[in-house]
């Protein structure tokens, strides 16, 4: 009797040894299928979710609770991402919209300066033919500042009139050295 009481316990022992190398087996690969879902969602990959909410054993509210987690996350980041894409839209349009305005000012400043340039030429033309008329000594000065203020006048609209054409890209720059002193002398 002793005999088969101990042949009974060695097969208990087995029988809960077996148990508790699955047990640690399952407990094993729950952990590692956990650590492969949180590695994969630390690396915004979420394609392990649908496996954690389909898992079962002890680990399965935590396993869901995961999965919740992480679907949220991706949710998410895919909110974010469809707003990223609208603002950068957004932003591609404004700055279409004011490349487009910037292109209609060059061109209005151009016509302006040109339709403002042919008054201001023949402004030149008078006063310079009223220098040629006989007037008083007072008269004569007023017209050299006349003459003076037409040619400012000139000249700012040609700088103008440059300016749009530079801004239009109807002509390139061409850079080289400017002695600063005639600069300041013509102020």
């Amino acid at each position: 009797m002793r005999e088969w009481l101990i042949a009974l316990l060695a097969v208990a022992c087995g029988i809960s040894g077996l148990v508790a190398w699955r047990a640690l087996r399952r407990d094993r690969e729950n952990t590692a299928r956990l650590n492969a879902a949180i590695q994969s969602i630390e690396g915004n990959d979420f394609s392990q979710i649908a496996k954690l909410s389909a898992a079962n054993g002890p680990l399965a509210p935590s396993y869901r609770t995961l999965g919740l987690i992480g679907q949220r996350l991706q949710w998410g980041q895919e909110e974010l991402q469809a707003l990223v894409d609208d603002v950068t839209r957004e932003l591609r349009q404004r700055k279409e919209e004011a490349e487009h305005a910037t292109q209609a000012k060059s061109r209005f400043i151009a016509a302006a300066s040109h339709d403002l340039r042919q008054p201001m030429h023949a402004m030149g033309l008078l006063i310079a033919r009223l220098g040629q008329l006989p007037l008083g000594r007072g008269a004569d000065a007023l017209v050299d500042n006349l003459e003076s203020a037409v040619q400012s006048m000139q000249d700012l609209l040609d700088g103008l009139l440059d300016l749009s054409k530079l801004e239009a890209g109807a002509v390139a720059p061409n850079f080289q050295a400017h002695p600063i002193e005639r600069t300041f002398q013509a102020v």
